[in-house]
Parts: C-alpha cells; sequence; structure tokens
C-alpha cells in the first residue's frame, strides 16, 4: 500500500497549527493534495484561533469539519488557543445547522411545488436536507441541479402552450375580447400560472371573465402626453379635430359611454371654478361611474369642499374594512393655491382631486392623489372598444389609488384570510393586485405555504412588498427571489410580528423557542421532551423554588401555551407531538436562535415567575385565613382522633407506668404544630387545574377510615374516571373535612354503631335539571349517612352558607366552621356545596360538593 502526501499531512502531530487543513483531513472524505496543499497555504498565510477556524466554518456551512475541529479541541490537550466557553461553540454549531436544514428544507419544498405543476415527479427531501447537515455548499449543489431541471420544463411547457395560443387564436375569428383573451394568457403564461393558462386555452373568449386578477383587464398605465394643459387635453375629448393623432384613438371613450361624457365635463368644470355645485357633480361624475354612491356633502373642509362617498370597495375581498367605510373627495377652492393647500387631517381616507396631468403623492398615510389623466384613463375604452364595465373601472381605480395609502391601513397588525368565501390563494393574489404588484404563480405558493400560518407574519411581508411600488405605476411583477430579498433584509422584523401575539404570555414565547431547539418536522417534540428542555437548555429555572418551577413547567402549562401558538398559526400537531406549522416559519425563527435565546428567555422565565409570586401573594391575601383555618382542621381531626384512641388505651391497661407513659404521648400529640404542613399551605394556593376525581375521593376514603369509630362502616361508590376543575389539596380537604365531621356527629347519637358513610362520585350533563345555580357539565361529589340529618336550625344555616355566606357567623362555639370554610373555599374554583336530609343516596344527611367537568 502506499503512502501518499495526504496521508503524511493526516498523521502530522503539528497538523493542528493549520487547523482548516487539519478539520479537513479529519472528516469522512480527504481533499486530494492539491486542496490540501492549497488549505495548508492558506493556513500559512492567514493564520487563525481554534474560534476563528471555527466561526469560519460554521460561516462557510461546513458543519462537519467544525463538529470534527470541536471534537478535537477537547480531546487534544495539547490543541492550543481553545477558547474558555467551549458550550457556547457548541450551541453555535448546532444552531447553525438547524438553520441551514429549515432554510434547505423550504426551498426544496418550494422547488418541489414548481416541479409538481410542470408535471415532474416528486423527489425526496432526505439528500438535500442530510447535505444540509453535513455542508451547506452540498445541498446548494443540489438546489441549483434541480432548479436547473425545473426551469428548462418550465420553458418548454410555456414554448407548448404558446404554440397552443397561437394556433387558438388563428382558429377563432375576430371578435369582441379576443385581444383581452390573449393578453391575458400571456401574461398567465409570464408568472408560470400554466394551470390559468390551461383552462383559458380550454374555453372562448367570452367565457374568460370571472374574479381572477388576470382576467379583470388594466387600464393603460401611461398617459401619453403628461406636460400637455389640462384646458387643452379636455379640449381633445369635445373637439374631434384638435386631437393629437390616431393614438389619441386608444383614450377615446366610445360614443355611447354617458358616464365618461358626463365625467368629462365635471373635470371641465371643477378645474375652471370650483364650488360646492361643481365639486358635488364630479364627485357623484365619479361615483356613477365606479358603481357607489354620494354619502354627504359638499361641505366646507379647511381650503376646499369635500364629499363623502361609500367606499369604492372591492368585492373580492370584503374583509378589508378601510375599503367599506366613507371616503372623503377633497377639492381646493382655490385652483391657484392648489399646489400650497392641503386636506385636512381626517378619520377617513381621503381623495385629493388636482387639476394637473401627473400624480404628485404627497407624504401622507392617509391621502391618495386623483389627478385629472387618472380619470381620463379610467374612461378609456377596452381593447376592442367597447365600455368597460363598471366593476372593472371601480377596481382599475383601486389600483391606482390603494398603492399611495399607508398599506397598514389595509392590513393592519395581521392579515386573515378568509377561507369560507374564496380560497386564501385567490384573496392573497387579488390583494397583491390592488397594490399593483403582480405575482407569479410560485410567489404566491410559497408565501402562502411558508408565511400564510402566521397572520401577522404575512402581512408585515406583504407591507415590505408594497412599500417598493411606485405608486401609479404600471403593475410590478414580484417573485420568489422578492420574498426571500424581504424576508432575509427584514428577518428582525418579521420575526418580531411573529411573536407579538405572545407580549402578555412569556410562557408561550418560551415554549416556542424550547420546541425550536427539540424538534423539527421529520421529529416533532412531546410534551415531556418540551418540559426537559427547559431545563436542558438551561432556561434559568434553576435559582427558582421548585413549587414554582413545577407551576412553571408542567403538562397542562405546555398545553396552554401549544394552544395559543397554534392559534397564532406557528405550531401544528405532528402525530402525538408538535413542530413548527411551515419550513418558512421555522426557518425565520431559526435565525439568531442562541442569541435570542440568551436575550429573551431568561426574561421571559423571570416574568412568568414574578406573575406566579404576585399570583400566589394575591390569593394568600384572599384566602389564607380560609386556607390555613381548613389545615388546623385537618390537624384537629387528626389530633382528635388519636387523642381518642389513647385514652381508650389507658382506660383498658392497668400497668401504672404504660398509663404515665400513654399520658405523656397524649400531651406530646396534642402539642403538635403546623410547620411540617408549609407545602400543604403551599400547595393550597395553585391555582385550580383538571383533577381526576374517582382515584383522588376513593385514596382519601381509605385514608380517613381509621378515623371512624369502632364498627361504623363507610362504602365509595365510583364514577367511571371523571376529571374536575380544582385546586386539588383543596378539595382533598374539604372532602376529609365533610367525611371526619359527619362520622364524629354520627358518633354522638345513641344508634352510632348502626351507622354508616357512603361517598359517590358521578357526574351530570349539562342540560340535566338541578337543584343548584351551575351550569354546564358537572362532576358531583356527595357525602351521606344513616344518621338522624341535620336539625332544622342547623339545615337553615348550613343552606344559607352554601348559597350565600362568607361572613356569616357560626353557630355557637366555632361549631359551622369547618362547613363555612369549604363552602368559601369551593368558590375559589367555581365549585358550590348543596345541603339537604333524606336527599342522597342514604336516608341521612347528604353534601354535596358541585365542580365544573374538565377534560382528562
Amino acid at each position: 500500500m502506499s503512502i501518499g502526501p495526504v496521508d503524511i499531512f493526516a498523521a502530522w502531530p503539528q497538523r493542528w497549527q493549520y487547523l482548516t487543513l487539519a478539520a479537513a483531513l479529519a472528516g469522512d472524505e480527504r481533499p486530494d493534495p492539491a486542496r490540501a496543499l492549497t488549505l495548508l497555504l492558506s493556513d500559512i498565510a492567514h493564520p487563525r484561533t481554534v474560534h476563528d477556524s471555527f466561526r469560519a466554518m460554521i460561516d462557510e456551512g461546513r458543519f462537519d469539519e467544525a463538529e470534527q475541529l470541536f471534537l478535537e479541541v477537547i480531546s487534544q490537550p495539547g490543541v492550543t488557543g481553545a477558547p474558555a466557553d467551549l458550550n457556547q461553540l457548541e450551541d453555535e454549531l448546532d444552531n447553525a445547522r438547524a438553520s441551514a436544514i429549515a432554510q434547505a428544507r423550504r426551498e426544496w419544498s418550494e422547488l418541489e411545488r414548481r416541479a409538481t405543476a410542470v408535471g415532474l415527479g416528486a423527489q425526496s427531501p432526505e439528500p438535500v436536507i442530510e447535505a444540509a447537515g453535513s455542508a451547506l455548499p452540498w445541498a446548494q449543489q443540489l438546489i441549483t441541479a434541480r432548479t436547473a431541471e425545473i426551469r428548462v420544463a418550465e420553458k418548454n411547457l410555456g414554448e407548448k402552450l404558446e404554440a397552443r395560443l397561437r394556433e387558438r387564436r388563428a382558429e377563432l375569428p375576430e371578435g369582441p375580447g379576443l385581444e383581452i383573451w390573449a393578453d391575458t394568457i400571456g401574461r398567465a403564461l409570464r408568472t408560470y400560472e400554466f394551470d390559468s393558462a390551461t383552462v383559458l386555452l380550454d374555453h372562448d373568449p367570452e367565457h374568460i371573465f370571472g374574479d381572477d386578477p388576470l382576467t379583470v383587464p388594466s387600464i393603460p398605465w401611461r398617459w401619453p402626453w403628461p406636460d400637455r394643459p389640462v384646458p387643452e387635453v379636455l379640449d381633445w375629448y369635445t373637439s374631434r379635430w384638435t386631437a393629437p393623432g390616431p393614438e389619441f384613438a386608444r383614450f377615446r371613450p366610445a360614443a355611447a359611454d354617458s358616464d365618461a361624457a358626463r365625467l368629462i365635463a365635471a373635470i371641465e368644470a371643477a378645474t375652471t371654478s370650483p364650488g360646492s355645485e361643481t365639486v358635488a357633480e364630479l364627485s357623484e361624475a365619479v361615483a356613477q361611474l365606479i358603481g357607489v354612491d354620494v354619502a354627504d356633502g359638499p361641505y366646507p373642509d379647511g381650503d376646499g369642499i369635500a364629499v363623502d362617498l361609500n367606499g369604492p370597495h372591492d368585492d373580492r375581498l370584503p374583509s378589508l374594512a378601510s375599503l367599506t367605510g366613507r371616503v372623503s373627495l377633497w377639492v381646493a377652492t382655490n385652483p391657484g393655491s392648489s399646489e400650497k393647500s392641503c386636506p385636512p387631517v381626517s378619520n377617513r381616507l381621503i381623495l385629493w382631486f388636482r387639476p394637473t396631468m401627473k400624480i404628485a403623492p404627497v407624504e401622507r398615510g392617509d391621502i391618495a392623489v386623483l389627478d385629472v389623466s387618472t380619470l381620463l384613463r379610467l374612461v378609456a375604452p377596452t381593447a376592442n372598444g367597447q365600455v368597460s364595465a363598471v366593476r372593472t373601472r371601480r377596481i382599475n381605480l383601486l389600483r391606482v389609488l390603494v398603492p399611495q395609502w399607508d398599506p397598514t391601513l389595509f392590513l393592519g397588525e395581521s392579515l386573515r384570510l378568509d377561507e369560507v368565501s374564496n380560497p386564501p390563494r385567490n384573496q392573497l393574489a387579488w390583494l397583491l393586485d390592488l397594490f399593483a404588484l403582480e405575482p407569479d404563480a410560485t410567489m404566491l405558493d410559497g408565501l402562502l405555504q411558508d408565511y400564510g400560518p402566521s397572520p401577522q407574519v404575512l402581512a408585515r411581508l406583504i407591507d415590505v412588498l408594497v412599500s417598493h411600488t411606485r405608486a401609479g405605476a404600471k403593475g410590478r411583477r414580484v417573485t420568489t427571489a422578492d420574498v426571500d430579498r424581504a424576508a432575509s433584509e427584514h428577518r428582525a422584523h418579521l420575526r418580531d410580528a411573529a411573536l407579538a401575539p405572545f407580549s402578555d404570555d412569556p410562557m408561550a414565547e418560551a415554549t416556542l423557542w424550547v420546541l425550536l431547539l427539540c424538534s423539527d418536522s421529520d421529529d416533532p417534540a412531546s410534551t415531556e421532551e418540551l418540559i426537559a428542555g427547559f431545563s436542558e437548555h438551561g432556561l434559568h429555572l434553576q435559582g427558582l423554588p421548585k413549587r414554582v418551577v413545577d407551576r412553571l413547567i408542567n403538562p397542562a402549562s405546555i398545553a396552554s401555551a401549544i394552544d395559543k401558538l397554534a392559534g397564532a398559526g406557528l405550531v401544528r400537531r405532528h402525530g402525538a407531538g408538535f413542530g413548527l406549522s411551515t419550513s418558512g416559519l421555522a426557518a425565520l425563527l431559526h435565525d439568531d436562535l442562541e442569541e435570542n435565546m440568551r436575550r429573551r428567555v431568561p426574561g421571559l422565565v423571570d416574568r412568568m415567575a414574578q406573575t406566579i409570586q404576585e399570583s400566589d401573594a394575591a390569593t394568600a391575601a384572599a384566602w389564607g385565613p380560609q386556607i390555613t383555618h381548613l389545615i388546623g382542621h385537618r390537624v384537629d381531626n387528626d389530633v382528635i382522633s388519636i387523642v381518642d384512641k389513647l385514652d381508650r388505651c389507658t382506660a383498658a391497661v392497668t400497668d401504672e407506668q404504660v398509663r404515665t407513659e400513654l399520658g405523656q404521648l397524649r400531651t406530646l400529640i396534642q402539642s403538635i404544630g403546623g410547620g411540617q404542613f408549609t407545602e400543604l399551605y403551599n400547595s393550597a394556593l395553585d391555582p385550580p387545574r383538571s383533577v381526576e376525581v374517582t382515584d383522588l375521593v376513593q385514596t382519601l376514603v381509605a385514608s380517613v377510615e381509621w378515623h371512624l369509630p369502632p364498627k361504623m362502616r363507610i362504602e365509595y361508590v365510583p364514577e367511571s374516571r371523571c376529571a374536575a376543575l380544582a385546586n386539588p389539596t383543596l378539595l382533598r380537604e374539604s372532602i376529609r373535612n365533610l367525611i371526619v365531621n359527619s362520622a364524629r356527629i354520627l358518633a354522638k347519637s345513641a344508634e352510632s354503631q348502626q351507622h354508616g358513610l357512603e361517598v359517590a362520585v358521578s357526574t351530570v350533563a349539562a342540560a340535566t335539571p338541578r337543584s343548584v345555580r351551575m351550569r354546564g357539565d358537572a362532576v358531583v361529589i356527595e357525602v351521606s349517612d344513616t344518621g338522624p340529618g341535620f336539625s332544622v336550625k342547623h339545615l337553615a344555616y348550613a343552606r344559607t352558607v352554601a348559597e350565600h355566606g362568607t361572613d356569616m357567623p357560626f353557630i355557637s362555639d366555632d361549631e359551622g366552621r369547618g362547613l363555612r370554610l369549604t363552602a368559601n373555599l369551593l368558590r375559589s374554583f367555581h365549585g358550590m356545596l348543596e345541603i339537604g336530609n333524606g336527599c342522597g343516596r342514604l336516608a341521612g344527611a347528604c353534601v354535596r360538593i358541585w365542580l365544573c367537568r374538565a377534560n382528562l
């Protein structure tokens, strides 16, 4: 076996002085001799520390080499220059690799959509994902090769459809709509809307008019004579022989277009002598042209006159509230001061009519300028000389006005697409069309798949895209590259938009960061993994009390956080686990993941801990004395039962020494304090949650049997497993209190040995009639006995306490304290007491605890 120079380099002890070369040699695929020599010379010319080399490998996407370097750093004591914080280096590598995988997955998903549209078979993403995790340049090579393959297929399909268009056009007779039909198909092919082009080719021209933006023909985008005076231009419409030539025929309205004739006359009057009458006529002419009503006016408004129109809405997007309200048409009263006058600030959108031939946008987001050339282009005939439909004119006017207004007036903080009225893809296409943007098919599909689930991100991303649109300009085509560029340049802004819904819920945001660290789309994270992830990733939980950590991080809090994240579109279920809803959002949030974890999460955990401590303080202030009394009641019950048994033992023995020791034991037990019940007190402050009632009651019944007098029996009648909303500690002690007190009262009766207790659990459906004021599904815990029942006096008191009283006095000598405490504490989690005689499963006294039913 021959030994080459690369083998010599790989065994060279001093190779780690040349870090780039050493990392390449340590990988699975060694470089060839020329590459090894190049790396050696580069390391000699540009010596770097381990930290610098590691960072450079990460920046270049050489993750396997960076990992090998890391392993050598921690295993080779002779390697110098290693940074002190190796954990930070490892985190940087893990985050960079995860971000690269998320980005590669998103790009490949987009390519597969394009491949499907042109009939190419789908390819598994696994090779590109595996390559991205090892070396990003390899993944880029795979993506580039797939892109080239798809572009060839798109080109071939486009050429076939263009040839078919030429054939169909030659077959069809000249007639109305032919030019528009052909132009629409051409636009569909330019934007890769191959399905739309195929559908249009399958139908005759008269069937193309629908709601697709491509099928709403545009007005001429350019006015050829922007420098001609307004009076001269208007004269062209009344004196045929003064027109500038054949080119003007494209703009001359059809003879039957009475709406256009009225508008032109109104423009002339409003530009020469603006006043209430002429402005009113101009407003009515515009309203008639676009099919809306005049709502109010004319009325003086600052330096001009205003008329309110009912909004020029786009019926394709009924959810855009800004276009369904009123819009003010404003005209300056002094034409000479038109350039200096400006509409006053209003609470509605403003159309500023200016007697010029050029749009001169103003720096106010509530104003759109309506110039003479725009109105004249609006009344131009269709390509075949016909009168444009009212709806077409309204949409074309909006295409000119909407890009001038502030996009946030339409987008708001979030953009929710109504999936009931129309497909989200159509709505998104129409919205971009209003902003004079012409999306291609891959851009629409990619935008929806990558960012559609998050209304906040979608709104901000469209805001960025439309901000580059020049007001009044011809529709600008936007592609996937534009979206990627916008997402890259405004990543922090978009990330903040995604997190905005959780500004008041730090647990949801913290869970999102942990989910990013714990899962990917192929291996989603379970609830147990998320709980472990909080501690594993060092989220500053160590300094908090255990009960606070348990309150913060538990299945219920994780489930609540996941529900909020899912409601905002960021998370969805993957089998039994959870993951980011789209690869686009994952790539967006993965960027700078480590930095965000260090910067955001400690503050989030502190906020959560502070909220819990403040909640506990408030709960303790409101319920502390009652909780203390309830716990004291339990201590009293236990001590009394033990003392009673000791007294019986003492009476049964004759040995004085034993009797003395029993007496000392009795005294010691009676002196038990409450310090050991601190944990019980703290748990009683926790907020209510879903509690499995059946097992809780069964365990409790078994634990209190020793309290009962001799030969007194207690039975438990279980229900199928059910859960209720409660604090488990308060519920357990309330039931214990009812059982023990009932047993003590029965023990005082003459026939105590013939009496018994029964505890039952049942569920009550929402529609079932009931004697308590509680709605919805309920769980009922019933304690009944065979005794004589409550006396008239005690029953009246007990029912009043159960229904009303938190401040009622005790009956006598603290009698009734336990019942009042139980009723008050049950109210803290919306529970109720029901008191009666002979209404339970046994014939004596009956107390029922009613609780709101919860999910198991």
